[in-house]
């Protein structure tokens, strides 16, 4: 089928998430906020969601209500505690795959 390629190698045609940005270690302070950015491209654009490294799902208000993925996809951290030290992963995804990060939130007094 001639229209299954044609658009294949043009600039509007599908592309699998990419994650273009992020921080794989942030330090801060005890009590601040912290964001943890995830920018990804992709077409179409992907759905980015954030995991423990335990691999449990961090969801707005469910899991912590300190915690809460903004519409960019970046991840905020109120009131940062010794215990939120830990890794936390970014996953962009699309019907086309994925792509996964991780970083490392080390809080400092």
């Amino acid at each position: 089928n001639a229209n299954s390629t044609r658009n294949s190698g043009s600039c509007g045609s599908s592309r699998r998430p990419v994650i273009t940005h992020h921080a794989s270690t942030v330090l801060a302070l005890q009590g601040t906020t912290v964001i943890l950015p995830c920018v990804a491209t992709g077409k179409p654009r992907p759905y980015i969601t954030w995991q423990t490294s335990e691999g449990a799902l961090i969801t707005n208000h469910l899991s912590n209500p300190r915690y809460k993925v903004l519409a960019t996809g970046d991840l905020l951290i109120d009131g940062l505690e010794w215990t939120d030290m830990n890794g936390y992963n970014c996953i962009a995804r699309s019907n086309l795959g994925e792509d996964r990060v991780s970083t490392f939130i080390y809080p400092v007094k």
